[in-house]
This record gives structure tokens, sequence and C-alpha cells, in this order.
């Protein structure tokens, strides 16, 4: 079971180490130059966050970050790498973005 974090946790704000390791990635342009950066910002938190609480995990699922518009690709395949790397297996989830109930007959 995962630990939950103790008070507030800042999901606008990676370390500057983070930033320099996404930003090393061939084609990955700087986050401050990106169309909007508060995106790139908010997956590598999340991606830190990912680290900190499941590091000791055996597999872990991560709901996909929804691709926008105006995300190129090798950025946002880079957010998909900082959050995998050095990591157990990692699945990465998305669906089609419908609501859908199942009904369990008896």
């Amino acid at each position: 079971m995962l630990a939950k974090p103790q008070g507030q946790v800042d999901l606008t704000a990676p370390l500057q180490s983070t930033v320099d390791k996404y930003e090393a990635f061939p084609t990955v342009e700087p986050v401050e130059k990106q169309t909007k950066p508060f995106w790139a910002y908010r997956w590598l938190r999340i991606g830190e966050l990912i680290h900190e609480y499941s590091k000791d995990a055996k597999l872990i699922y991560v709901t996909l970050p929804f691709p926008r518009s105006f995300t190129k690709a090798h950025n946002y395949m880079g957010w998909l790498d900082l959050m995998s790397d050095e990591m157990p297996p990692t699945i990465f989830v998305r669906g089609n973005g419908k609501d859908a109930l199942t009904y369990f007959l008896e």
C-alpha cells in the first residue's frame, strides 16, 4: 500500500535536477521554451512523486497524461521516459475519455 504524503504536496515545482535531467534528453525543448511550461513542470513533479513513493513496488500503474494538442511528441515522450526511468516495470494506462459503468448480473 502506498504511504500518503503528509501535508501539502507541491505539484508545480519539480527539483532543478529533475528539470536538468529532462532537458538533457535529445530533442526535448527546454521547459521554459515550451508552449505551456506549466504542464511539463506538473508532470515532472508527478514523476518525482512516483519515484519517491513507488521505488520499492514490484509493478507500477500510471495513468497517462492526456496528450494536449500544443504538446510536441518528443516533449511528451520525455515526460513518460522520465516517469519510468530507473523504476520497476511501469504500465501506462489511458482510457478514451468517456465514462463507463459496468454492471454485474447475478
